[in-house]
């Protein structure tokens, strides 16, 4: 039994790499026989493989073998879903956003989402085999002790879907008025950003502040996220200050480990005793702490059990040999990698 993956995008996507890539590197780590087979340099939503493609991998499987479909969900994949399908192989579709993608969930035998919120809408639909499985945690940083409280605070993400604008708001209107001894930076792909977003560099940059905050408007997209922001920040030793989000109430403790509010007022009274180094110390490691329970170490224990690995036989990967394909689609070209046992 193998375990291959179909990502929508390569590591600079943050689903790709946080759903897909992370959790494979970790199994391969463990010595299970997990394969990354597409990832496009760019982001897709069907499978970039010609019909010679699809034919090499579908013969290339055996019954029992997993093929993870990472937000692929496109004619094409439908098509090779049904492939797979028929050498009863089993299919795995992860999803992380809305909307629904219903089609692909109607033809695939599980779905994982990473909050309950979105897992909700798939049981809705009346799809049944749907699982939870939380986002790991990418890099830790243990917190240091602080003699002074600078009163930065970061705001970082994709700028897109209105989140430049709520964090503008907020820099601009929200803490002059609640909190103006507090400076708000921001970490994103935007021109306008504080700090330019690079996945190499972004954890130094969130980890010289004292918090991170994470506004959340109430659009129905934003409502399904998943936490990775909130335990990112979180294991970087920087207590995050938020709106309420379902996936959030499963982690944060007020006045513990962080702020979940609704409440500017509440926000005041948060961000006047973090002015307080023994307390802002306090809080700082806690929310380290509890982030400890999103270490990929703890999460891959959830996609072993799911893909039925307790038991099975490990392999050493001496004995597998990689054969690099190639196709093109848009004149861009995406390189693809099918791993097989001699």
């Amino acid at each position: 039994m193998k375990i291959f993956w179909l990502l929508c995008g390569n590591q600079k996507v943050p689903s790709s790499r946080i759903h897909g890539i992370n959790v494979h590197l970790q199994l391969v780590r463990l010595g299970y026989p997990s394969f990354l087979v597409h990832v496009p340099f760019f982001y897709t939503e069907d499978i970039i493989w010609n019909s010679l493609f699809v034919s090499f991998f579908i013969d290339s499987l055996v019954a029992g073998d997993i093929v993870i479909f990472q937000k692929l969900s496109g004619p094409k994949t439908l098509a090779l879903v049904d492939g797979v399908k028929n050498v009863n192989a089993k299919t795995i579709f992860i999803d992380c956003d809305l909307p629904v993608k219903s089609s692909m969930a109607k033809c695939i035998d599980q779905i994982i989402c990473p909050s309950q919120s979105l897992a909700d809408y798939y049981i809705n639909l009346g799809h049944k085999n749907v699982k939870i499985i939380f986002d790991a945690v990418e890099v830790f940083k243990k917190p240091v002790p602080l003699k002074f409280v600078s009163k930065k605070i970061i705001w970082f993400g994709k700028s897109g879907l209105g989140k430049w604008e709520l964090i503008s708001q907020i820099k601009n209107f929200v803490f002059p008025q609640i909190a103006p001894n507090w400076i708000v930076f921001t970490l994103s792909n935007h021109e306008n950003s504080d700090y330019d977003w690079d996945v190499e560099t972004f954890d130094q940059i969130i980890s010289k502040h004292d918090l991170c905050i994470i506004p959340i408007d109430k659009s129905e997209s934003n409502l399904v996220k998943s936490a990775n922001r909130c335990t990112q920040s979180m294991a970087l030793g920087v207590p995050v200050l938020t709106n309420f989000l379902e996936s959030y109430s499963r982690i944060i403790v007020n006045f513990q480990n962080g702020l979940m509010s609704d409440d500017f007022n509440e926000w005041k009274d948060f961000l006047i005793k973090c002015e307080d180094p023994r307390f802002l110390n306090d809080l700082k490691m806690k929310a380290y702490e509890d982030s400890l329970n999103f270490s990929i170490e703890y999460i891959i224990k959830d996609w072993i059990n799911l893909l039925g690995l307790c038991d099975k036989k490990k392999i050493k990967f001496r004995k597998i040999k990689d054969i690099f394909l190639y196709s093109f689609l848009y004149q861009k070209l995406a390189c693809s990698r099918i791993f097989y046992e001699r």
